[in-house]
């Protein structure tokens, strides 16, 4: 149960003037604050590198729960590269930043404290937004303050989560800090928005840049989902990249809003992108967007959609086999308040899949 994030590993949050970090991005436990502790990161650390030396613990649930439906978890790949790269564990060599939350989109899988581009929805929805998640840049310390108490010398990897980390310059600010020849860049984008003529140029700096789009279905329904998000826009950006010295990867979040397309946009993906497909299930707090938690006729039928003898279709009847609670008219009251306010249409977007959770719900 060895995991190498825990000691090679930091994962960094700013909000405004708040600095967290954490052993990784999955990681759902509490997280340090040098303001709030008298102890350093690495002493606080340490403690949690004595637990995940051999086993898991309740904060570790994202991955335990993907190894456990055969899914490559956080931890494998990490492992992984660890392994591959000859990483040290002893020494900070892998870096995650999430460089406060502005982005452009409001993905139906998020919510206020991931997306600036969410916050007014979550106000007219009721929802209490604290200041930290209203980005203030002025207040937002700058990449030599945030890491002046971390020797980055044996940096050979970096990743950039958002918010959408491309409406940022902090990318840019991070690499001409701390940038090397050694190191591969992983960029998490909704594929909205082309890297800076700057940051391009950074890219030749490195030895690798990983492009990681996260789009989880086609056409209209892409849009419904990673709404407002256009379609001919990530179409666009793609055929951009494709031009750069990039690998380019697909990170779709499973949900049960386009768990009913799922196998099409695949195929769209393999046809025309011609690139990885790294496969997630969704997390959170929205729970009844976990396909374990549908009806169980809806289950039923998922079940016999999905039938293929492969790793995915083997990892989806496992999650649809776990025990789950009935949340389905909590998804429609869910789809019903976004359509209502955003204006959308999911009855015509979804169709069929649409029709089948009405149905099951009025029987």
């Amino acid at each position: 149960m060895f995991c190498s994030q825990a000691f090679n590993h930091v994962d960094v949050i700013v909000e405004n003037q708040h600095v967290q970090m954490q052993p990784c991005n999955v990681w759902s436990g509490q997280k340090y604050e040098s303001r709030l502790s008298n102890q350093t990161y690495f002493e606080w650390v340490s403690s949690k590198q004595k637990i995940l030396k051999d086993k898991f613990t309740t904060q570790c649930d994202s991955c335990k729960n993907a190894e456990s439906i055969g899914m490559t978890s956080r931890r494998l790949s990490c492992n992984s590269f660890t392994k591959q790269n000859n990483l040290p564990t002893n020494s900070i060599a892998s870096v995650g930043l999430r460089y406060g939350t502005l982005c452009n989109a409001k993905c139906m899988i998020c919510d206020h404290t991931r997306s600036t581009g969410w916050v007014k929805d979550a106000l007219s929805l009721g929802i209490n937004v604290d200041d930290r998640y209203k980005m203030k840049k002025k207040e937002m310390p700058d990449m030599q303050t945030i890491f002046s108490n971390f020797d980055l010398s044996q940096l050979k990897f970096v990743e950039f989560h958002g918010g959408e980390p491309l409406l940022h310059t902090y990318p840019e600010e991070f690499l001409e800090c701390f940038g090397n020849e050694a190191l591969t860049l992983k960029i998490n984008t909704n594929g909205s928005v082309f890297p800076s003529p700057r940051l391009q140029k950074l890219f030749a700096t490195c030895k690798q840049v990983d492009i990681l789009l996260s789009i989880d279905d086609i056409g209209g329904r892409f849009e419904l989902l990673r709404h407002p998000i256009k379609w001919k826009d990530l179409l666009s950006n793609i055929q951009g990249y494709k031009k750069l010295n990039v690998r380019l990867a697909v990170t779709p979040t499973i949900s049960a809003l386009n768990i009913w397309y799922f196998d099409e946009f695949l195929q769209w993906v393999i046809k025309n992108c011609s690139i990885e497909i790294y496969p997630q299930f969704v997390v959170g707090d929205k729970v009844f967007l976990d396909i374990k938690n549908l009806h169980s006729n809806i289950k039923q039928k998922l079940l016999n959609r999905f039938t293929k003898d492969s790793k995915l279709h083997n990892s989806i009847r496992q999650q649809l086999l776990q025990e789950g609670q009935d949340l389905t008219q909590d998804l429609i009251n869910y789809i019903e308040s976004l359509d209502k306010l955003r204006g959308t249409n999911f009855q015509q977007q979804l169709g069929k899949w649409y029709e089948i959770i009405q149905d099951t719900l009025h029987r």
